[in-house]
This record gives C-alpha cells, sequence and structure tokens, in this order.
C-alpha cells in the first residue's frame, strides 16, 4: 500500500493531499500492435481493478487513508499552523 500525504499552502487555502495506490497490482492490461506500421498507435487494454484482490486493496488503502485524515494528531498538527496570505 502507498500512503503519500501532502501538506501544500496555495494563495488562500491551506490544502491535504492523499495518494493511494496498492503496491503489487494483480490486474494486468494488454498491449496490441494493430499493425506493422509504426506511426500507427498501439491497442492498449488497462484492465485496471479487474481482480478482486485488487479491488479489496484498493478498499483497505482507502480506509486507512481515513483513519489518518481523522486522526486528532492531524487536525491538531493543521490548527497550530499560523497561515499569513
Amino acid at each position: 500500500m502507498l500512503l503519500v500525504l501532502m501538506h501544500m499552502l496555495c494563495l488562500n487555502c491551506v490544502a491535504i493531499q492523499v495518494h493511494i495506490g496498492t503496491m503489487r497490482e494483480k490486474s494486468r492490461g494488454q498491449l496490441t500492435l494493430q499493425s506493422a506500421d509504426p506511426t500507427t498507435a498501439p491497442a492498449l487494454e488497462f484492465n485496471y481493478l479487474s481482480n478482486e484482490d485488487d479491488i479489496r486493496d484498493l478498499r483497505t488503502c482507502i480506509h486507512i487513508a481515513r483513519q489518518v485524515c481523522n486522526h486528532l494528531f492531524v487536525f491538531a498538527f493543521y490548527q497550530s499552523i499560523e497561515y499569513t496570505f
């Protein structure tokens, strides 16, 4: 599981970005050449989340990210920062 919390100061706001993702996906896509012509784009079939284990892992990531963001320490940290714009 990948969980990244980023703190950002915007012009008139304070924002948190949370990035999540699975690290060992079982879903597999496919890249197929359409022709021997190198200028012809290949066909891409991504198949994101086609495996049930990947869906379960992503749901777990979302659950943990929500727990981290709801934790009192995160709120206390952001309430203690003085922002000047």
